[in-house]
């Protein structure tokens, strides 16, 4: 199971008045990373404990990383289950992403209003 969190508007952003500097994408990138790694680390925290072994799963897929996206994600079957179905731990990982979308937002504007 994986989650996939994406930053839009970039692209569209370079094409107008100035250009993008290959060192404000690599900071942004890097914004990137970090939300991600809280992600992990928030949905290990919250995730269903038996055996720790889901918890212990949950991590950034390397394979899928491109520059301004991150997928996190576990390659265990039964992950699905325990995120849609668990009686008290339901939504872990979707709880996790969304709970660090202000976070990253902040961050991102307060490198754009550096202007790069």
């Amino acid at each position: 199971m994986k989650m996939r969190t994406k930053i839009t508007g970039l692209r569209e952003m370079r094409g107008q008045s100035r250009e993008i500097s290959k060192e404000f994408e690599r900071q942004i990138d890097n914004e990137v990373e970090k939300a991600a790694l809280r992600v992990v680390n928030g949905a290990r925290e919250e995730a269903p404990r038996d055996t720790g072994q889901l918890a212990n799963s949950i991590s950034v897929v390397d394979a899928e990383t491109k520059m301004f996206e991150r997928t996190v994600g576990t390659d265990l079957p039964y992950a699905a289950i325990q995120e849609f179905e668990h009686a008290t731990k339901r939504g872990f990982l979707r709880k996790s992403l969304f709970n660090e979308r202000t976070q990253l937002r902040k961050a991102l504007r307060k490198l754009l209003g550096k202007g790069g």
